[in-house]
């Protein structure tokens, strides 16, 4: 069987053999593959909690039982948006399906909060004010 001809987010050469075509699953056309890095970068950056209605979610439930996450996509995926560690936050799983498509403030009802990041490297936890902002007054 052939190696998928794919490179990982850490820019190695994928190791997974393919059994038609010349990709895997992560690696297709439009792959959605988040790197488990990434995937632990976003849920330190949102401190365990979901980014738009701050239930606790706990990183190892990513299927079923309490505190089920998923990285979301700050500029819908099918919109155009990465999937760097900017651009993802970590969402529960009610909001992450609710929101599907949606730009964040059209979900959050024109409430949602700030896209920046403090000096210490964690996602600032205060709100926007409305508007076509992305920075609280704090990161302005």
């Amino acid at each position: 069987m052939p190696q998928c001809k794919g490179i990982n987010a850490d820019l190695s050469r994928c190791q997974r053999r393919v059994s038609d075509g010349y990709w895997c699953q992560n690696h297709g056309p439009g792959s959605r593959y988040i790197s488990e890095s990434t995937r632990v970068d976003v849920f330190e950056a949102g401190g365990g909690r979901c980014f738009y209605c701050n239930k606790q979610i706990v990183f190892q439930n990513r299927s079923s039982g309490r505190g089920v996450w998923e990285p979301d996509h700050l500029q819908p995926y099918s919109q155009g948006g990465g999937n760097d560690a900017n651009n993802l936050v970590s969402a529960c799983y009610d909001c992450n399906r609710s929101r599907s498509d949606m730009g964040v403030r059209e979900f959050g009802d024109g409430e949602r909060r700030c896209q920046g990041f403090l000096a210490n490297g964690k996602r600032c936890k205060f709100s926007v004010a409305p508007g076509n902002y992305k920075y609280c007054m704090h990161l302005a």
